[in-house]
């Protein structure tokens, strides 16, 4: 897909392409400009699922100078550099094998605990004297839903990398040299990891059309939609218009447009249609995260309206006319 692979080179730092042209890889500086581009990549494409997620201990166990992850290299340099948090997401039309387990591992606890279900017959060749239905399963409503799953490949990879740029090593030294550092190297990463002196880049491995296989992407289900969240910069901007005191939906309604057409849309470049949840969330999306904000104050102050001042719902002078 020609325009995802540009969207994803205006967003990517260090572009390159992999795997037969059907993956693209990069990074990008900070978390927050991974969700954007976690976001804008599910927008152009289709949405993604967890499946496996991991968080090193941030310690100087392993100092790097270069490393390779997912078939992406790693080099900042003589800059050293630890791994941190990674993630394994699968298309959400990928593989169901771990539901077709999950339900064949209920159906023999089901039969050992009940002695009604029929057990297997001995194989006799004679079809009159098996009872048994091969297709029969629990839940029968929900088991005889037909499954989205199309066994798709794509897949996407991101990972941390934390690197010191204090700790620069000069690019004349030998590795022996560097070996002879290294004790030097690792009681200083320990002090910078506990003072906060340091930086996160987030190498990230895109799937695009071409990765994908049994379905396109251009005539997905509407249903595909719910599947969207919420741009974090909104969250945000919700949680701080509900410290401020107000948390009447229309009102909240009102300072989000103002926010994402004059500040949030033309810091992310894109023109999203005014179905998509990510960016226009739904008034059950706001009475979700309102509450959310709302239980996170009580929390903070140990009152029911909020910070300094709240009152819970607020008039509309804040309003922009």
């Amino acid at each position: 897909m020609s325009r995802l692979n540009d969207e994803m080179g205006r967003f990517l730092s260090g572009f390159q392409v992999l795997e037969d042209s059907n993956y693209v890889g990069g990074y990008v500086e900070g978390e927050s400009k991974l969700k954007s581009l976690l976001l804008h990549h599910q927008m152009l494409s289709c949405a993604f699922a967890t499946r496996k997620s991991g968080y090193r201990n941030r310690g100087p166990k392993k100092i790097f100078l270069n490393h390779a992850v997912a078939g992406m290299k790693i080099s900042l340099g003589k800059t050293p550099f630890i791994m941190g948090r990674t993630s394994f997401l699968q298309c959400h039309k990928g593989a169901r094998g771990y539901m077709l387990k999950k339900d064949e591992l209920l159906l023999q606890r089901l039969r050992s605990d009940h002695d009604y279900l029929p057990m297997a017959p001995a194989a006799t060749g004679s079809e009159e004297q098996s009872s048994f239905d091969e297709s029969f399963t629990p839940g029968k409503p929900r088991k005889e839903r037909e499954s989205k799953k199309v066994n798709c490949p794509a897949v996407l990879y991101w990972f941390e990398v934390i690197y010191f740029p204090k700790l620069g090593l000069s690019a004349t030294l030998s590795k022996s040299a560097i070996a002879k550092k290294m004790k030097e190297i690792r009681a200083a990463v320990e002090e910078m990891l506990v003072n906060g002196d340091y930086c996160q880049r987030f190498y990230v491995k895109l799937p695009l059309e071409g990765a994908h296989q049994f379905h396109s992407l251009v005539t997905e289900e509407p249903q595909v939609g719910s599947l969207e969240p919420v741009h974090p910069k909104i969250i945000s901007k919700i949680q701080e218009i509900v410290y401020l005191g107000i948390d009447r939906i229309a009102e909240i309604e009102l300072l989000l447009k103002q926010y994402i057409e004059y500040e949030l849309l033309p810091e992310v470049g894109i023109v999203p249609d005014s179905t998509n949840r990510s960016f226009y969330p739904t008034k059950e999306d706001l009475r979700n995260h309102v509450r959310v904000a709302k239980n996170k104050i009580k929390k903070i102050y140990g009152m029911k309206g909020g910070g300094s001042g709240l009152t819970g719902g607020n008039s509309s002078r804040h309003i922009q006319r």
